[in-house]
C-alpha cells in the first residue's frame, strides 16, 4: 500500500495477521511497519550489492512523529546516495557491547575463572603476599584452565597463560587497594606489592604473499557488506547458500574506518619490508586481492 506517510495516515493503520506496510509516495524505501501488536514503526529500506536492507528509524507516537521520520528518511537516503550504507552501521553499534557489558566479560574471565577458584574462600584481611604468588604461579601453570560446553553448543575455554596471570595480579592489586580504602585492611597492607609480574615478550612477524591475499580478499568483502565467516573460520564472499549448509557465524559488514586502518597497517609494514618512505608513496593504496595482494593502487 502506498500514500503519504503522514500522522493521520499512520494512526489510520489497523493490525492484520503479520507485518504490513505503509509505503511512502514521495521518499522512496521509507515506510511505517504495523505489526500485529499494533506497534507502527518507521523504516527505510533499500538495495546494495544485490541484497535488500532495512534500517529502523523508529516508533511512531513514542519516540518521533510522521514528520521526524520523514526527516531522518531523507537524511539517510542522503548517505544512501553518497555511498553510505547505514544499516550495516547499525549493526556494528548493536554488536558493539556497552562499558557495563565489556567489564563484566572482563571480570567473569579473569576473578570467576581464575581467582574464585585459587584464593576465593579466604578472607580479605588474611590474604599474604604469598597466596599471590602462588596464584599467579598456578594460573600460569594451568591449574585454573578448562574446556567445557555452554549453552547454544558453544565452548568456554581457559588456557594457561602468563600474561593472563599479570591481568589476574592487576585486578587482585586493584581490589586490595579499595580493600584498603574501604577500612577491610591496614594501609599500606596490599599483598600484591611486591610480587613479580611474568615478563611479556613482544612477538612480531609479517605476514607471508598467501596471508596477505587472504587479507584483501577479506577486507574487500567486508567493504562491499560480502563478508561471511565460517565456523571453522574460512572466508568468503556472500552468496546464496544451499539448504543444511554450513551455518554462518561471523559478520556480513566491518565498520569502514576499521578496514580503512587495517589496509593502512599493512601498508606500514610493506614500506617497512621494501625499505620505503611514505613521502615515496603518491597514490591511495589497499590491497588487492586479484594480483594476490601485491598490487596496492587504488587509484
Amino acid at each position: 500500500m502506498r500514500d503519504k506517510i503522514t500522522k493521520r495516515a499512520v494512526d489510520a493503520l489497523k493490525p492484520a495477521m503479520r507485518d504490513t506496510f505503509l509505503w511512502d509516495n514521495e521518499i522512496p524505501g521509507f515506510g511505517c511497519k504495523m505489526t500485529p501488536k499494533g506497534a507502527r514503526i518507521y523504516v527505510v529500506q533499500y538495495g546494495r550489492h544485490g541484497r535488500d536492507h532495512r534500517i529502523t528509524i523508529g516508533r511512531h507516537g513514542v519516540e518521533l512523529t510522521a514528520e521526524q521520520a520523514r526527516n531522518e528518511a531523507r537524511r539517510l537516503r542522503g548517505l544512501i546516495a553518497t555511498g553510505g550504507n547505514p544499516a550495516a552501521d547499525q549493526s556494528h553499534d548493536r554488536s558493539t557491547p556497552t562499558v557495563a557489558e565489556a567489564a563484566h566479560r572482563y571480570i567473569e574471565r579473569n576473578f570467576n575463572n581464575h581467582v574464585l577458584s585459587l584464593i576465593g574462600s579466604m578472607h580479605v584481611a588474611e590474604v599474604e603476599r604469598e597466596d599471590i604468588a602462588r596464584a599467579m604461579r598456578e594460573v600460569a601453570a594451568g591449574e585454573t584452565k578448562k574446556d567445557e560446553k555452554t549453552k547454544h553448543q558453544g565452548r568456554r575455554i581457559v588456557r594457561r597463560s602468563k600474561i593472563v596471570a599479570n591481568r589476574v595480579h592487576a585486578l587482585l592489586s586493584k581490589m586490595f587497594e579499595l580493600a584498603e580504602d574501604g577500612k577491610y585492611r591496614p594501609p599500606g597492607s596490599n599483598p600484591c606489592r611486591g610480587v613479580k609480574r611474568f615478563a611479556e615478550h613482544k612477538v612480531e612477524r609479517f605476514l607471508s604473499v598467501e596471508e596477505l591475499s587472504r587479507l584483501g580478499t577479506s577486507l574487500f568483502a567486508a567493504k562491499d557488506g560480502g563478508l561471511i565467516v565460517y565456523a571453522e573460520t574460512t572466508v568468503t564472499r556472500a552468496g546464496k547458500r544451499k539448504r543444511g549448509g554450513q551455518k554462518q557465524v561471523g559478520p556480513r559488514f566491518e565498520n569502514p574506518y576499521a578496514i580503512v586502518a587495517v589496509q593502512l597497517r599493512a601498508l606500514e609494514t610493506l614500506t617497512f619490508i621494501a625499505g620505503l618512505r611514505w613521502s615515496s608513496i603518491t597514490a591511495p593504496m589497499v590491497l588487492n586481492p586479484e594480483t594476490n595482494g601485491s598490487a596496492f593502487w587504488l587509484g
